[in-house]
């Protein structure tokens, strides 16, 4: 779509930096297969959920006083433009935490066509966002994209966890 290599690798640091932070969420869905089956898995995957949070707010306001330094000093000066590109797919992160988190609880309950048309939804978004935004905007348009589509995705999973398992309990 036009975007220059340099920029492209440039991006590919801020998508490692945020995939980094995505560990600890991954940890979690780790975690909430085994509890999936437990009686009252609902409110354990909320309490997970807050500490994903949590730990993302605390991750970003770190990255924000020190993610300059961090960047130059593991990947050079060259890479220094990542870090607002990093800052953009961070807040991506809070919300696809909340899918690494959820699923598993929806798998377990033999909602597999509805995390399949979830991500489907997910996909179809951030295509044409890329479509859209890269042209527009570059790397960084590509970071909206991801953000645009993790936002969904975030979205429709809690919402069904809300409805299914937090309102009615």
């Amino acid at each position: 779509l036009g975007v220059e290599l340099d920029l492209i690798g440039i991006y590919s640091v801020a998508v490692t930096l945020s995939n980094i932070v995505l560990l600890i969420p991954d940890a979690f869905k780790e975690l909430a297969l085994g509890v999936v089956v437990q009686k009252n898995a609902a409110e354990k995957i909320r309490t997970y959920l807050r500490i994903n949070v949590i730990f993302l707010v605390v991750t970003s306001i770190g990255f924000i006083l020190l993610g300059k330094w961090f960047i130059a000093s593991f990947y050079g000066q060259a890479y220094i433009s990542a870090y607002y590109l990093t800052l953009i797919l961070f807040i991506g992160d809070l919300f696809i935490c909340v899918y690494k988190v959820i699923h598993p609880l929806l798998i377990a309950d033999g909602k597999q066509i509805t995390v399949l048309v979830y991500l489907g939804i997910a996909v179809i978004i951030n295509f044409v966002l890329n479509m859209i935004c890269i042209r527009l905007y570059g790397v960084y348009g590509a970071a909206i994209s991801s953000v645009g589509s993790y936002m969904a995705t975030g979205i429709l999973f809690y919402q069904n966890f809300y409805k299914n398992y937090i309102k009615n309990s």
